[in-house]
């Protein structure tokens, strides 16, 4: 079996690293904080998140995570939101809950049924009028109405989303009703890192330094080699530091992508002793080959001078607004380019890390230089 992971939740033995950042998120969550945690697309934000709140649920937590990018309107985030904290409790007969949701949500009348191996799914119905705005204001404020002494940790991920549910009054709606929560802890996450930390650091925004910032990290060089040649080593196969260098090199050291080129490389290696360097080379040729479709469909969603950026953003990301860059690339005056930035920002084509914007994908990066789409 192939002993990497990519494309879904990492968990168990695919997991690794990370106990640092867990032993930090665990006491700030203890301690009663409010995070917003973010970092590029692909660094694993959902997968530690989870682990997160597994081992704070196995401590006697209440634990909730919500992922607003299939939340479409007011009412879905009500029907999830009240389903999710249902789910949520443990330990509690099914009588006891419902009743007990009930005494807190008076337009919502929850059910409970059972499968044929006996595991519980709750459905929702409404009684009466509905009233959209009261019933979200009886459903935000069930963790810190519901009866019993433990604590509350709810994640909204892809929180950025939230500008679909009737913009930024939404957002007031909410901040309004859990800036008074006790006993309740949220955690902001999204992958459009761009468009999230300016909901957080704009006066003007209702989550305005709502919680302490966290910013997920790639995973230590010297943890991903020993990764790599340890699972390699489980195949009975030998990745020699300097294959393992070029992976973390190809994938710019991002989770995500260390994984998917490992995968490639492991399954190309079955029945050989070792991995040498024209394999893994091999492998991410598979993969931006494999991707091209996806990549010529993002490319075709952009404006002419929006690609000529990108296309510039692809040989470099550093001193993009300076004079030499402009001449150098043929762009025009600064101000369109901020544009252009802007918009590949907000698209979570690129993001910006430290002094540089760099690609989310750094194989859409190298499909350009390839194909030469400038």
């Amino acid at each position: 079996m192939n002993p990497f992971r990519y494309g879904n939740i990492v968990s168990g033995e695919y997991f690794y690293d990370r106990e640092v950042i867990l032993s930090s998120l665990k006491s700030d969550i203890k301690s009663g904080n409010n995070l917003i945690i973010y970092a590029p697309r692909r660094y694993g934000k959902t997968s530690l998140i989870l682990k997160l709140l597994s081992e704070l649920e196995s401590e006697g937590m209440n634990v909730v995570y919500l992922d607003f990018f299939i939340v479409i309107n007011l009412d879905k985030f009500v029907e999830l939101y009240s389903l999710k904290i249902l789910k949520a409790r443990k330990n509690i007969s099914f009588e006891k809950l419902l009743k007990e949701f009930r005494t807190f949500v008076k337009s919502i009348i929850p059910s409970v049924s059972f499968d044929d191996s006996g595991l519980p799914s709750f459905s929702l119905s409404y009684s009466g009028r509905r009233d959209s705005g009261l019933t979200f204001e009886e459903v935000i404020n069930l963790p810190d109405n519901l009866p019993g002494k433990k604590k509350w940790v709810v994640v909204f991920d892809e929180f950025q989303e939230i500008n679909k549910l009737k913009g930024q009054s939404f957002e007031k709606q909410l901040r309004a009703n859990i800036q008074h929560h006790k006993n309740v802890s949220y955690i902001f996450m999204g992958s459009k890192t761009h468009m999230l930390l300016n909901m957080f650091r704009d006066k003007s925004r209702a989550f305005y330094n709502i919680g302490k910032y966290i910013k997920i990290e790639k995973i230590p060089e010297p943890d991903s080699i020993d990764f790599l040649i340890t699972k390699f080593k489980g195949s009975g196969i030998s990745l020699s530091e300097k294959g393992a260098h070029k992976i973390l090199e190809y994938a710019q050291g991002i989770p995500y992508y260390i994984q998917f080129i490992a995968s490639e490389v492991w399954q190309n290696s079955i029945g050989k002793k070792s991995v040498n360097i024209p394999v893994i080379e091999s492998a991410v040729d598979r993969i931006i080959y494999s991707q091209q479709d996806f990549y010529r469909e993002i490319f075709g969603t952009l404006s002419v001078y929006q690609k000529q950026v990108l296309y510039a953003l692809a040989i470099s990301g550093k001193n993009i607004f300076s004079k030499e860059y402009a001449d150098a690339n043929n762009l025009s005056s600064p101000s369109s380019s901020q544009r252009a930035i802007e918009k590949l920002l907000e698209e979570g084509i690129i993001e910006k890390s430290e002094n540089e914007f760099v690609f989310s994908d750094p194989f859409f990066s190298k499909w350009l230089l390839i194909n030469n789409l400038s």
